[in-house]
């Protein structure tokens, strides 16, 4: 799939996920507000990383779209990307995908329930 400026998108399509729903399954994991995802503090760096992992793995938004979200430039945004993620992360992770997952899934069972 081609974007409009002839680069490769490399996110795939996974339904109607949006930012606000990578949001709740970071809420979910670790009990966070939008005000403390989007502050300065870095205390809040790990929640922010998971984040923005959760939007460029599940969502089509662009780095620049995600970066607004949590106020926070889009080099940020890349960075977070490719930083190196610990065992830590990787379990919080796990648990958010899966509330992904469940999100996923009551969407088609709307859309099957609406046919």
């Amino acid at each position: 799939e081609e974007t409009s400026r002839g680069g490769v998108s490399r996110r795939r399509d996974y339904g109607n996920i949006t930012l606000d729903h990578c949001f709740d399954a970071v809420q979910d994991v670790k009990y966070i507000t939008l005000r403390q995802l989007r502050s300065p503090r870095r205390v809040y760096t790990m929640q922010r990383h998971l984040f923005v992992a959760l939007a460029c793995e599940w969502t089509s938004e662009s780095y620049p779209r995600i970066g607004q979200y949590i106020d926070k430039h889009h080099s940020t945004v890349m960075y977070y990307e490719q930083r190196q993620k610990t065992e830590d992360f990787y379990a919080l992770y796990q648990k958010a995908e899966d509330r992904i997952q469940k999100e996923l899934a009551r969407q088609e069972r709307k859309s099957r329930a609406v046919r």
